[in-house]
């Protein structure tokens, strides 16, 4: 499972990379990203710490308290990653104003769209 996050986190990547018209594919991008690296990370650990509950998982019968978010290791884990990416952004902010010449309206618009299909990966066109 952490390498299929993996993956996707690759593929967001290359995508948000590769589409400089849309601004809105390549924020869904890059947050895909953050999102699935930060998930690989935690579910990795998980995959060691708890694999009974892993196989449980494959055969669809994974109780809830069994998640990788539940698992005491995976669940420290992403809080960490996710502090990192916290203490990433609020660096590279700086402190500073969001972009004056953003469209509000349009910026609604494309968390909308985003938000449409449910947070994955938005494709250009």
């Amino acid at each position: 499972m952490a390498d299929s996050s993996w993956l996707l986190c690759l593929d967001a990547l290359l995508l948000g990379e590769g589409e400089p018209a849309d601004p809105i594919v390549r924020i869904a991008a890059w947050a895909t990203a953050i999102v699935t690296a930060v998930s690989s990370r935690a579910l990795a650990v998980w995959e060691v710490d708890d694999p009974e509950a892993v196989d449980l998982w494959r055969i669809g019968r994974l109780p809830p308290d069994r998640t990788y978010l539940t698992n005491a290791a995976g669940r420290a884990v992403a809080e960490r990653e996710w502090w990192w990416v916290a203490r990433r952004f609020a660096q590279s902010l700086g402190g500073q104003p969001a972009d004056a010449d953003a469209d509000p309206d349009e910026v609604r618009a494309g968390i909308e769209r985003w938000r449409d299909h449910e947070y994955r990966l938005l494709l250009p066109g």
